[in-house]
């Protein structure tokens, strides 16, 4: 038994500190069966979440468990929902060694810049040392040769001599990079220091003293996680210059996209803003990977060569650079047998080389060059450096707002042999969403000059990808076409495959993108060129989303028509610039000043008692301020746009939008601010804003003015009339007002459902907690039954259909039956005869990456049934879900598909 303890210890350590497996199943001789989050340090006894997930001992019980945590369950998310805290509060091997690091940096490095670069230094030739020693490539034989010492630990905790005769002992044995620096960064430090790092390597907690009792073992954590560690470790310093480092799911998807495994090319590589070479280093791999299915055997000269001519880098950041060495050298000497690597190796130099510290934009010494493949995860920063302003006025390139990703998409295009392809993560905003005119010209431009083939839109996810940066993430890959081989007419309009992944619970358990099939869509080309906000729609919405809102567009006059055509003022308040020129302002002088806290849907809260009093004002227009007036609120409390009329003069600063009209138009004022709080307004505003439902709770000013404004009738007016009047709280009049907004568009049944429902699946999901993701219930799988039903007997009317459902765990699968016979449907609550385990063991997913988890879902067609299987996300069996499955159902049905 104790042996049998030992091994189990053994391999959850082994586990943790590979740091990608989420489950361990422990099945043993007596029948019993225990899982584990193999995620979570399993002798942090302070932390309740490192004890088993489940266990059972009796053989009937233990089957239970193991259907329970079966690859199905788990790819539905069942598992991850189910055991939600022990992910989400796993202390993980690279949140422990991150943490420990952070400490380290920030108690160790703070006095100088000198120290901050030294210590820096220290943590990067440490780790790759301590890599070695775990691996054996450094063995106490050679310790003792170099040092005296034949402990790693021991070299360390003697402090500066000691570890000082080990790096002048390897960098002048292994040359490199990494090493070359060492010397000096040490003498800059003292014996506490390295003491310190000692701890650091054997797992202790810094910030409390306490003692390892599961330290990291270096042979097991995947060299990649390392470098991951240390650029986030570097990002404090890197803050300025708007950098994250790259999660490697995000590196697997670009290069999958770019680099499968399956080829035998060997294209030239170059990161553009390398970081700590994630890019790069996991290409790296998969070239050696290439290379090895041509050649058996690759010698360490091969190696060395493959690095050397296929892999390139740049950063502006002489330490991010630095960590791109580090990673590429554990990358090299990974692919080395160990034994051979003390008596063979000699690490290239890479510094100047193939890793280049300079602006991007600048001359150095891959400037002029080409390559096959360019990726990047570029600065996402609204500033432009001096020779990122020369290259774009140099090549007549043109971005918006200064936003220099956009200046690395056209270095990108510059640097690529044509044929080539590029890879980049990008602010998902400048990329996509932004409708300012420059960054609409922008991304034209690029949509026009490359040929774009996938578009990942990480919006929805942006509190789960950079976990110090809010704003959103998109990934765009595209190739710059050959024009000497291809004829542009044949591209004219090319389809793009887009996906708009939203959160799945299984994201807290997983380093990858959970997509569902839903989330998968072609766009056209042109469409991405022409249709500014397609991008927007389709991340929250569908294609039904993109026609009701054509046909709002078609039917009715823009707000800023409306204003101008009524001779109407409209503009944010005035703002605070006393530094800027000043206009007189003593006509206002004297009247009521409203806080904008005070609005409120339909009306004020209360009376606004302050009195305005300015003598001058930057820019106003005193129009503005004279009721009649609708008042918009700038901030959206509660996650909603909110406006209220009022009939008399108020001032009121830029924290609100005001629509100022004659008296006689009161009536349609009334109109505009019922229109604009109510649930259309919402459903408008977030598929279209560029910020709402990408980066915060937000529509801008000039936003507003896009809104389609219908005239309310007579009798709509006087219903509106009664609902102003009307002593109640917002939500007890909301659906009133939704009614009657509904009726001034025209909309019909169908339309109604959409809006309210896009409000419900977009509004509100995006407002959610990130980790919680709503399961369907019998309620939201009846509406969705009834709405199939509904749309198949449209289509259908000769037939009768009767639908049913089932639940099983992690899974819902509903029945469509047609029957010519003269019945009535029905909503049955339970199938006659279904195996709903036969359907979801056909969902077994075929992924050949790392990057994506699909969720499963299926589709199945047995006689007059048809069988339709997806996760239990709510989402998933929505209304626009219900109509999207119909018509899929009488596509197959009509084509034999």
């Amino acid at each position: 038994m104790d042996s049998q303890v030992d091994g189990l210890s053994g391999l959850r350590k082994r586990l943790w500190n590979y740091g990608r497996v989420p489950l361990l199943i422990v099945s043993d001789s007596d029948s019993s069966t225990t899982v584990f989050n193999a995620l979570s340090n399993p002798r942090d006894d302070s932390n309740p979440h490192a004890r088993p997930l489940s266990t059972a001992s009796h053989s009937e019980r233990a089957e239970e468990v193991l259907k329970a945590f079966a690859r199905k369950q788990v790819e539905a998310g069942v598992f991850a929902r189910d055991h939600l805290a022990s992910y989400r509060d796993s202390r993980r091997v690279d949140r422990s060694l991150l943490k420990n690091l952070r400490y380290f940096r920030q108690r160790h490095g703070r006095e100088s810049l000198r120290r901050a670069s030294a210590i820096d230094d220290l943590v990067g030739g440490t780790l790759i040392v301590s890599y070695l020693v775990d691996r054996q490539v450094l063995d106490a034989r050679h310790l003792y040769e170099l040092t005296g010492t034949q402990d790693f630990n021991s070299l360390l905790m003697g402090g500066v001599s000691s570890t000082l005769r080990l790096f002048e002992g390897l960098a002048q044995k292994f040359n490199g990079d990494v090493f070359g620096a060492m010397p000096d960064a040490i003498m800059a430090l003292d014996d506490e220091d390295l003491q310190a790092a000692a701890a650091l390597l054997r797992g202790d907690d810094l910030a409390t003293g306490q003692t390892s009792l599961w330290p990291y073992d270096f042979s097991i954590v995947p060299p990649d996680l390392v470098s991951s560690v240390y650029e986030q470790l570097l990002e404090d310093k890197r803050a300025s210059e708007a950098t994250h480092y790259t999660p490697k799911f995000l590196v697997n998807l670009v290069l999958d996209e770019l680099l499968p495994l399956d080829s035998d090319d060997m294209p030239r590589i170059v990161d553009l803003a390398c970081g700590s070479g994630a890019f790069i280093t996991e290409a790296f791999r998969r070239l050696v990977y290439r290379q090895s299915r041509v050649s058996s055997t690759l010698g360490y000269n091969q190696l060395t060569e493959v690095l050397q001519k296929h892999i390139f880098g740049i950063d502006i950041n002489k330490p991010a650079a630095r960590a791109t060495v580090f990673g590429l050298y554990l990358s090299l000497l990974e692919q080395v047998d160990p034994p051979t690597i003390w008596d063979s190796v000699v690490l290239p130099q890479l510094i100047g080389k193939n890793v280049v510290v300079a602006d991007a934009f600048d001359d150095h010494a891959l400037s002029g060059e080409t390559f096959d493949i360019v990726v990047s995860n570029p600065p996402w920063v609204s500033k432009i450096t001096g020779p990122a302003q020369r290259f774009l006025k140099e090549k007549d390139r043109h971005i918006g707002d200064k936003q220099l990703a956009q200046a690395f998409v056209w270095l990108a295009t510059e640097m690529l042999k044509p044929g080539g392809s590029l890879g980049l993560v990008m602010p998902a905003k400048a990329m996509l969403h932004n409708r300012s005119k420059p960054n609409l010209a922008f991304r034209a431009a690029a949509f026009k000059e490359l040929e774009f083939r996938t578009v990942v839109d990480l919006s929805a996810l942006r509190k789960n990808i950079f976990a110090h940066a809010i704003a959103p993430t998109a990934v765009v890959v595209a190739r710059r076409p050959d024009s000497r081989k291809e004829d542009n007419s044949r591209r004219a309009d090319r389809s793009i495959l887009h996906v708009a992944p939203h959160n799945r619970t299984l994201n807290v358990a997983i380093d990858g993108l959970v997509i569902a099939p839903e989330e998968i869509r072609a766009v056209s080309s042109l469409a991405a060129i022409h249709r500014p906000d397609i991008w927007k729609v389709l991340l929250w919405g569908s294609v039904r989303d993109l026609e009701l809102i054509d046909k709002l567009r078609l039917e009715h006059p823009t707000l800023e028509s409306v204003v101008a055509e009524n001779n109407w003022a409209m503009g944010q308040g005035f703002k605070d610039a006393p530094r800027s020129r000043q206009k007189d302002a003593s006509e206002l002088r004297g009247l009521p000043e409203l806080d904008s806290s005070l609005i409120d849907p339909l009306h004020v809260s209360s009376l606004p008692t302050k009195v305005f009093d300015r003598p001058t004002l930057h820019r106003h227009s005193p129009a503005l301020y004279r009721g009649p007036m609708v008042l918009i609120r700038r901030t959206m409390p509660r996650g909603r746009l909110t406006a209220a009329f009022y009939e008399n003069d108020v001032v009121y600063s830029s924290d609100a939008t005001g629509i100022a009209g004659a008296t006689e138009d009161s009536y349609f004022l009334k109109a505009i601010t019922a229109v604009l709080v109510s649930s259309l307004a919402q459903y408008w505003h977030f598929l279209t804003a560029a910020s709402w439902g990408v980066e915060r709770d937000s529509v801008d000013p000039n936003e507003l003015r896009t809104m389609p404004i219908a005239k309310p009738d007579e009798h709509q007016m006087r219903v509106l009339e009664e609902i102003f009047s009307t002593p109640a709280p917002f939500e007890d009049l909301a659906e009133d007002i939704d009614n009657v907004v509904f009726d001034m568009y025209k909309l019909d049944d169908m339309d109604r459902e959409r809006v309210l429902q896009g409000v419900v699946q977009g509004v509100r999901r995006f407002q959610a907690n990130a980790r919680a993701v709503p399961t369907v219930d019998d309620a939201t799988i009846g509406n969705y039954r009834s709405v199939l039903a509904s749309r198949l007997s449209a289509s259908l009317p000769d037939l009768v259909i009767n639908t049913s459902h089932y639940f099983e765990t992690g899974y819902s699968m509903v029945s469509v039956h047609f029957s010519p016979e003269s019945r009535q449907a029905g909503l049955t609550e339970q199938p006659s005869s279904i195996d709903l385990g036969r359907f979801t063991d056909s969902l077994a997913s075929n992924a050949r990456t790392t990057a994506v988890i699909a969720q499963p879902a299926g589709f199945f067609i047995d006689g007059d049934s048809v069988y339709i299987v997806k996760t239990l996300d709510r989402d998933r069996w929505s209304y626009n879900a219900a109509l999207d499955d119909a018509d899929r159902i009488f596509s197959a049905l009509a084509f034999e598909a």
